[in-house]
């Protein structure tokens, strides 16, 4: 590949970088009481907390704290199209208004109350899962009073079912939360209800057609001609197979929403690992006469724009990573 393609690709992902502005998820992890409520610490950067209701007097419970003039924005969404539609408590001690609480929930002493009631939406295509969901109920207010605010989660009716609490409006990703969202997805997928068939088909089919194919070349001519080519050409594959993860998973969401602009979006996503795929596969089988610090650099970038791009699940880009630091002796040798 030519060295200004190369440079194409880099300049294209990190153009489309800010792209990535998006909720990031989170696990609630077990918060079903007051006593050990999930505590968040930035309710100002936008997380999503993915959790569950599980019997008829369940309910999770939140811990935030804000200052005055600071914005408190929270909303509930719900992957499920039936009648399960959670909503939430606000319970402060600058909460003067009262409701009358299920008795099965656990207010402090001396804390006011606010029931956000549940107004469940149509469903809305969300563009970096990407998947298909119902927000149930929604808040937002400037604070005149700061201080430690609770958010209590149930279900009025005692019906059970998967739900995600939406915190914050600052929608930012560090490094590292960029580069482990392929596994985040996963399990946001499996919280969707999917099976990891389901989710894992379109790249296993990928991979297999990608392996017999390289296998069936090198019979032929040759190619791929040592093993770097071999190993590159096949996280490549993998690269393309996760592509077409996410191409399944728009169709899924479509099949639920029908069309939204906001798939232009995902599509953009998926043309990434496609072109970092198909870049992977020419350089596995060009032809190699040395191994220098441009040939060894290949592989490194390759890799990292994999991890940044949500490419070969964080696997293959480190494994791709790994082939730039690997001996000559190694490398070179034919497949």
């Amino acid at each position: 590949m030519k060295r200004r393609n190369y440079l194409f690709i880099l300049a294209f992902a990190l153009i489309l970088m800010p792209l990535t502005l998006a909720h990031v998820p989170q696990k609630s992890g077990v918060n079903d009481s007051l006593d050990n409520p999930l505590f968040i610490g930035d309710p100002l950067k936008s997380w999503v907390f993915y959790s569950e209701l599980t019997h008829s007097e369940d309910a999770r419970y939140y811990e935030l704290v804000l200052d005055a003039g600071e914005r408190l924005k929270i909303s509930i969404l719900t992957p499920e199209s039936g009648q399960f539609s959670p909503r939430f408590i606000l319970s402060s001690e600058n909460i003067v208004s009262n409701v009358i609480l299920p008795e099965y929930l656990e207010v402090h002493e001396g804390h006011g109350t606010l029931d956000i009631g549940e107004n469940k939406s149509g469903p809305e295509y969300e563009p970096f899962t990407p998947g298909a969901y119902y927000e149930t109920a929604e808040h937002t207010e400037i604070l005149e009073d700061g201080g430690t605010y609770y958010v209590i989660v149930y279900e009025e009716n005692g019906l059970t079912g998967s739900f995600g609490l939406v915190v914050g409006y600052q929608e930012l990703f560090s490094p590292l939360e960029i580069v482990r969202v392929p596994i985040d997805t996963i399990w946001i997928h499996r919280w969707e209800g999917q099976s990891y068939l389901g989710i894992f088909y379109p790249m296993a089919i990928v991979v297999i057609i990608g392996l017999y194919y390289i296998f069936s070349r090198i019979g032929k001519d040759g190619r791929p001609k040592d093993f770097m080519g071999l190993v590159t050409s096949i996280i490549g594959f993998a690269y393309i197979g996760s592509g077409a993860i996410f191409i399944n998973q728009i169709i899924y969401a479509a099949s639920r929403t029908g069309y939204s602009n906001m798939m232009v979006i995902s599509f953009l996503f998926v043309s990434l690992p496609l072109i970092l795929g198909i870049t992977l596969i020419r350089f596995g089988f060009s032809d190699r006469t040395k191994y220098d610090v441009y040939v060894r650099l290949r592989p490194l970038t390759y890799g990292i724009l994999g991890l940044f791009t949500w490419s070969g699940i964080i696997v293959f880009p480190i494994l791709c990573i790994l082939m730039s630091f690997f001996p000559q002796k190694l490398i070179s040798r034919k497949p």
